[in-house]
Parts: C-alpha cells; sequence; structure tokens
C-alpha cells in the first residue's frame, strides 16, 4: 500500500462524518415487528443505497443503550467491538483496523462473521476481542444480526420470515460492500469469513462462488452435512423441550449455562439477552421473555441451508477449515477429502455446539491461522 493510500485511508478512518444519523436514537428491541415488502428489499442492493431511502447510523462507543421497553441493557457490544452501526434494517457490529506507520505490508485483513439460526451477532463478541488482543488490532471484524435476529429488522417474503439460503448470502454481501465503502476499504481489505452452523453454510456459498473479493479463507464452526441432516428429527424434539419463555434474562441465562447450551457465562451474559423479546401478558399483565426467533418455523429451510453443504465447502477456492466439538463427526464426503488433507480440520473437547462461545481464545488462534501475515499459532499451546 502506498504512503499517499495509507494517510488517504487513515483519515477516512478518523473522520465523524462518514454518517448519515437517522432519527432514532435508541435500539427498541420490543418494537412492533418491521415488515417489510420484498420487492423494496431492491432498494437495499441499490449502489445508491442513501438515495434510496436507507441510511447507515452510528452508535457511540460512550453513550450507547440498547432499549426493552424500560428496561435498558447498557452497550453490550462496547467492551468488544469499537462501532456499532445500523445499516437498513441490519444491526451491524464493527471494529476497524488500525494502521502501521511504519510497514508498508500490514497484514490487514477483516475477520468477517455470520451466526447461525436463532443466534445474534453478539454471539462473536469473545471471539472478536481475542482476534483484535492477537492481530494487536491490525485486523478489522465484522459481525451482524442476520434478519430477524438480534436488533435487526425482520422481512418478509409473502407474510413469512425470509430466510433462504440466496437471500442471506444476498444480505452478507451487500453488507460487507456497504462498511467497506463507507471506510474506503475497498482496494486495501482481505477477507476471512467465520461462520458458525447455517452461518457456516451460507460463507461456503459465498466463498465458493467468490461473492466477494480477495477471500483469503473459510472458517466453517461446527457444521457438518450428513451429521445435521441425521440429527433433523432429535434437533426438533430438543425445540419443542425448550422453556417458550422465561421471567427474567437472567433466568434464560441461567438456563443457557445449567443446560450447557453454553459453558462461557461471559459470553452467555453478551449473546443471550438478545435471543429474546419481551412480551407482556393480556390475561395477567405479567411480562415475560420470549424466543425472538421460532426456530421451529424455520424447519422449511433446513435442507435448503444444507443441500450438498460439504461439496459446496471442498469447492471453495481460498484456504478451508473445519472446527468441530467432539460431538461432531466428519461425513463420508469430508472424511475422504481431510484425509486427502483438502482442508484443515480441528476438533475441541469439552464443548457446546457454540465452540467460538465457549472457547473463544482457542477459537481465535485457530481462525487467524487462515491469515498469513500473522504468525502461526498452535491452538492447544
Amino acid at each position: 500500500m502506498s504512503t499517499l493510500h495509507r494517510q488517504v485511508v487513515k483519515e477516512k478512518l478518523n473522520s465523524s462524518r462518514f454518517f448519515v444519523k437517522t432519527e432514532t436514537e435508541g435500539l427498541d428491541m420490543n418494537e412492533s415487528e418491521v415488515d417489510v415488502d420484498y420487492e423494496g428489499r431492491d432498494e437495499f442492493y441499490d449502489e445508491n443505497l442513501k438515495t434510496r431511502g436507507f441510511s447507515v447510523e452510528e452508535r457511540s462507543r460512550t453513550n450507547e443503550f440498547v432499549k426493552i421497553d424500560n428496561e435498558d441493557f447498557n452497550a453490550l457490544w462496547s467492551g468488544y467491538f469499537e462501532r456499532s452501526l445500523k445499516i437498513g434494517p441490519f444491526q451491524v457490529y464493527l471494529t476497524l483496523p488500525k494502521l502501521s506507520e511504519t510497514k508498508e505490508e500490514t497484514g490487514m485483513a477483516f475477520f468477517i462473521m455470520h451466526h447461525g439460526a436463532g443466534s445474534c451477532g453478539l454471539s462473536f463478541a469473545c471471539l472478536a476481542k481475542e482476534i483484535t488482543e492477537i492481530t494487536n488490532g491490525s485486523c478489522g471484524i465484522i459481525s451482524f444480526d442476520v434478519r430477524g435476529h438480534g436488533v435487526s429488522d425482520e422481512v418478509f417474503r409473502n407474510g413469512l420470515l425470509d430466510l433462504g439460503l440466496e437471500e442471506l448470502c444476498k444480505d452478507f454481501v451487500r453488507i460487507v460492500q456497504l462498511v467497506f465503502q463507507e471506510f474506503g476499504l475497498d482496494d486495501i481489505s482481505e477477507i476471512i469469513l467465520v461462520g458458525h452452523s447455517i452461518g457456516g453454510a451460507v460463507l461456503s456459498h459465498v466463498a465458493k462462488n467468490q461473492l466477494l473479493p480477495n477471500i483469503l479463507g473459510c472458517a466453517v464452526l461446527d457444521i457438518v452435512e450428513g451429521s445435521a441432516i441425521n440429527s433433523f428429527s432429535t434437533m426438533m424434539y430438543h425445540l419443542l423441550k425448550r422453556p417458550k419463555s422465561f421471567n427474567t434474562i437472567q433466568e434464560a441465562i441461567d438456563w443457557h449455562l445449567k443446560n450447557k447450551i453454553l459453558k462461557n457465562e461471559q459470553s452467555a451474559k453478551v449473546s443471550v439477552p438478545l435471543l429474546f423479546k419481551k412480551q407482556i401478558s393480556t390475561d395477567t399483565n405479567k411480562t415475560k421473555w420470549v424466543w425472538k426467533v421460532n426456530l421451529n418455523e424455520t424447519e422449511h429451510f433446513w435442507h435448503e441451508w444444507l443441500n450438498d453443504l460439504s461439496n459446496c465447502f471442498l469447492a471453495i477456492p481460498s484456504a478451508k477449515l473445519l472446527i468441530l466439538s467432539s460431538k461432531d463427526r466428519l461425513d463420508k464426503t469430508l472424511m475422504i477429502a481431510q484425509m486427502q488433507g483438502k482442508f484443515q480440520l480441528i476438533t475441541f473437547q469439552n464443548t457446546s455446539h457454540f465452540i467460538h462461545e465457549d472457547l473463544p481464545e482457542l477459537t481465535a488462534k485457530s481462525v487467524c491461522s487462515l491469515n498469513p501475515f500473522i504468525p502461526s499459532y498452535n491452538p492447544y499451546k
């Protein structure tokens, strides 16, 4: 990168003019669901986004509250990400890279995350913090709430939440494009994709089809096509068994930890609150917390998400990393490919499905190995 180009980028990173503020002053997680007409979604993908009614809003790190009716959650993201943005219907969490003053090659890359169904962008909070520490801030990080998840708005097709694979890929690519455009990073940023569960399926398609330029590698966390498809009936059984509501958010956090859905209390305190929305009973006038996403209603997407995933992952032209919990197993396609050395496999012991939340430090060291500019790490040290 030339010295002039570096100076231009630094000025853009430090500028306060980037964001067009909207009139919204808080993030009301309990506001009425936003039904965005499907055809109207084309506006989000228009190159002239800001002239088509969408805007980008930055929320300051020092005065950020996620509002749930009269109960304020202090900025859950602020200890883990540098900025929180609202881009169209999507809530985005961002840390920008620090540029070196002395080195022509900084190894600057962006780690870009995609969470799984029913989760949220802050499930990567602890991982993001570890990556920032490992890279000494030289790499940027982007995470976001998928449509209908976390603080992002719902986007419907024919009255139903549309979580089709093509739409999720399109959302992801456009969000990255808009963030890079806002900060003038198009020409210098290299990308490492990190997807958990269904997020791994989405990013496998993004990487295979090279829907974004300069993809250095793709890390897929705890999803295997064969074992996931075979567990559909078990998955539905567990979804039907889980509580439909909780009296408090703390009760929800405790349930996740007690049942070993998550094993890291720090991460649970950050991610679990965004999985729920407040609901007031019309009969008793009592408040309860219900799941923001009804995973049972996503069942018709499951086969679409997973169909031919193993072959898709193997067809990624860049570096490939698969991290599994000890409970998961490779299917036949991946087993043969792994013996042929076609991808890197790491297995973590004693974790839940949310391996990046349970073991953020080990996960960070592992995904950082995909960046050739960062010294290699042994994730088991």
